[in-house]
Parts: structure tokens; C-alpha cells; sequence
């Protein structure tokens, strides 16, 4: 398994002070917020690799900041807010440019959490089931509004497990990469290319 770390924003709603300083590498609690990542991370025993994907603005910061810590550091190439890749598209990119071929677990890097990953990472495993499904997309217009339907789905079968229900339309076990790729092909890289004001910026 491998871990990719997202921290290829721009951070906006931070500005000015992330206009000259990386979000995931501001302190708290005395260390930088992907510093307690990587902790969550190192408990995975499946994980071989960290990879951490960033923008061009912020890579030098960042390879300054993994050269003691074995994270390998991989720049979009993007500049600005307006040509960022996204979330989806960044990570596409790691996986295209590493290239990974194996089961991936994926964090933002301005995520803070006090759960256990190995224990997520044991609950899913447990699970036996693909965590993305293909959705029919009929037009970039869609597709937001489609994703947010299949994630309220998704945690309505989530929560009826937990009551003692059987969860419908599971997914074929061992179908992840190829929901992903179908995914992909099916509708994200036309979202990847809409212009900046027609995307969500958070």
C-alpha cells in the first residue's frame, strides 16, 4: 500500500499568510500539520511509500521538508489557484508520474484527525468492497450533482450497517481500480478541463 498526501491547494481562505507559507507546513502544536500525518501513517504497517503531491509555488518548501523523512515529493507543475488540478487530479498525476500500482491510502494535508488509520485501514480491508462506484454522467453540469447522490448513498448504507442492515448495491470485491479508471474515463477529465469558475474551489 501507499500513501499520497494532497497538499497541491493554494489555500485561499488563509491568504495573506499562506501567500508565503504552505498550509500543511503552518505549526500546531509545535510541528508542522503533515508532520502528524506522517505519524498516523507510520502506524499502517501495510504502507511501503509516502508520496506527497504539490504545487509548483510550494514544492521547494516541501523538498526542504521531506529530505529527512523519506517522502517522496512530486510537483503538478501548476502556479496559480485558477490552474490547480484538483484533488482528482492531482492524484491521478502521482499515479501516472510514480507510477503506483497498488492499493493507495489517500489524505489531505491539511487534515488533522485522532483516529487510527492501521484501524481504518483494518476496517476496510474487512470490508471486501470497492469504496468508488461508476456513476452514468449525461454532462459536465452532472457530475458534481451526481457524486454528491452517490455519496449520500453511500453513507446512507454506511449507517443502516451500523443499525444491524444489510447495506445494498455493494460493489464487486477487488473492482477499485477499475471503478476508477471507469470513472475517470466516464466524465472527470472534462471536469479537470472546465474552466476555474466553473469548478468548486473547496
Amino acid at each position: 500500500m501507499k500513501a499520497v498526501v494532497l497538499a497541491a491547494g493554494y489555500a485561499t481562505r488563509l491568504r495573506p499568510l499562506t501567500d508565503t507559507w504552505a498550509k500543511e507546513l503552518l505549526p500546531v502544536g509545535g510541528r508542522p500539520i503533515v508532520d502528524w500525518i506522517l505519524d498516523a501513517i507510520a502506524a499502517v504497517a501495510a504502507v511501503d511509500e509516502v508520496h506527497l503531491v504539490t504545487n509548483h509555488r510550494k514544492v521547494d518548501a516541501f523538498t526542504e521538508w521531506a529530505a529527512s523523512r523519506g517522502v517522496h515529493v512530486h510537483d503538478d507543475g501548476t502556479t496559480t489557484n485558477d490552474d490547480r488540478l484538483g484533488a482528482i487530479g492531482d492524484l491521478r498525476f502521482v499515479v501516472d508520474s510514480a507510477p503506483l500500482d497498488d492499493d493507495l491510502l489517500v489524505i489531505a494535508g491539511d487534515n488533522l484527525f485522532e483516529f487510527s488509520l492501521a484501524d481504518y485501514v483494518s476496517f476496510w480491508r474487512a470490508q471486501g468492497v470497492a469504496t468508488l462506484r461508476r456513476v452514468a454522467v449525461p454532462a459536465r453540469t452532472g457530475l458534481r450533482l451526481a457524486v454528491r447522490r452517490s455519496l449520500v448513498r453511500h453513507r446512507r448504507r454506511r449507517a443502516a450497517t451500523r443499525c444491524g442492515q444489510p447495506p445494498a448495491g455493494r460493489a464487486r470485491p477487488g473492482s477499485a481500480d477499475r471503478v476508477l479508471a471507469e470513472l475517470i474515463s466516464a466524465g472527470l477529465d472534462a471536469a479537470l478541463r472546465a474552466p476555474s469558475s466553473s469548478r468548486s474551489l473547496r
